[in-house]
């Protein structure tokens, strides 16, 4: 017997995801595998992640996230997916509000569409702790040179719900990711690897990125990974608040006012298609 349901392809400055409406559509138990073949690309539909909407689990929350890899990992938050998330969420009127409050792995993110189109989010209380980046190590990591094979980077972590080091280079075209990337993201020092962002600085509000997101690989944008990196810069004294991210599939305007606040990003969030899946 043949069963589908319906999704939907977004993307948050290139960073692509198939979204779900588990309020409405029944999905197979082994969501690890559903994600993994649907994000392949060339043989399947294709994305870094795979969102499923549903019931929040707080009562202060519109509706809950979750998110796998393109790997069928889970991850604890996106910030690219929560403006899609928002986005869909008014389309399908599971909200009604401009205000949005998302559910995910590490408590509610709320989200505001703007009269633009962009969609401001408050991501989440930035961290720089051992605890929050999972660290195997007694220090923090700040401006710390970590080596993995034959490359060396300094680097910084910030969690925003998720792990992220940071390092600034001098020329990002330079750098072959695809050999980079994995070295960091599995390096001993991250218990739960860490999604690796390189940035080359333009000037004081101005940053460029490349990252190499865990589970995934390298992507046109990250949005929690540009509030590390705005986070950091800021950290560092090289930034001041409000940045723009430029990254390869778009900008992101990211604004932090110090410890102990929310770091806030604004971007867009692009319907590509809806579609139908069969199993």
């Amino acid at each position: 017997m043949m069963n589908s349901f319906a999704f939907t392809k977004m993307h948050g400055c290139g960073n692509d995801f198939i979204v779900i409406n588990s309020f409405t559509e029944s999905l197979p138990s082994d969501l690890s595998s559903l994600a993994q073949t649907m994000c392949q690309r060339r043989f399947s539909v294709g994305a870094d992640q795979f969102i499923i909407l549903g019931k929040a689990e707080s009562r202060e929350a519109n509706f809950r996230m979750d998110i796998l890899n393109a790997d069928g990992s889970k991850v604890e938050m996106c910030g690219n997916a929560l403006r899609c998330a928002a986005i869909y969420a008014r389309r399908e009127k599971l909200v009604a509000s401009d205000e949005i409050k998302i559910e995910t792995m590490t408590g509610i993110s709320i989200a505001q569409i703007l009269d633009n189109g962009d969609v401001r989010i408050a991501v989440a209380i930035p961290s720089t702790s051992i605890e929050d980046l999972a660290l195997n190590s007694e220090h923090p990591l700040f401006g710390t040179p970590i080596t993995a094979g034959q490359y060396t980077f300094p680097m910084t972590g910030v969690s925003v719900g998720n792990p992220h080091a940071v390092t600034y280079v001098d020329e990002l075209e330079l750098l072959d990711l695809s050999i980079i990337g994995p070295l960091f993201e599995h390096h001993e020092i991250f218990k739960n690897r860490a999604n690796i962002e390189f940035v080359q600085l333009v000037d004081d509000h101005h940053v460029k990125m490349r990252v190499w997101e865990r589970g995934t690989g390298e992507t046109l944008a990250c949005g929690s990974g540009a509030c590390a990196v705005g986070v950091a810069s800021i950290l560092h004294g090289v930034t001041h608040s409000p940045i723009v991210v430029a990254l390869k599939g778009g900008d992101l305007t990211i604004e932090w006012a110090g410890r102990g606040t929310p770091v806030y990003m604004s971007g867009s969030a692009t319907f590509v298609f809806d579609a139908n899946w069969t199993y």
